[in-house]
């Protein structure tokens, strides 16, 4: 089963549209291996990838290159990874605490 990814509007989305071309390639070319398992797995290939508390929710954290990160839940039923946020990742670190 393939899943869809949005990107949220206020959330991810003015990030994505502010890089530059190299950088919304590497974006997107990282947010697009979780359209077949979005879920954390050793060996899966998503790279350093872990579950997370995002605003009191189940979610998870993907460290895209050195310099993004992405903030993502996964809806089963509707067969949908939400892209909430993407950051660079040292706002990531600040914001999330996260290493």
């Amino acid at each position: 089963m393939g899943y869809q990814i949005i990107l949220h509007e206020k959330g991810s989305q003015p990030y994505y549209l502010s890089q530059d071309t190299k950088s919304k390639k590497i974006i997107k070319n990282n947010l697009k291996k979780l359209q077949e398992d979005p879920y954390p797995r050793p060996g899966s290939g998503l790279g350093d990838t872990e579950k997370i508390v995002f605003e009191g929710k189940e979610a998870y954290r993907m460290h895209i290159g050195r310099s993004h990160t992405a903030i993502y839940t996964i809806d089963e039923e509707r067969g949908l990874v939400m892209i909430h946020e993407i950051l660079g990742i040292e706002e990531a670190h600040k914001r999330y605490g996260y290493r």
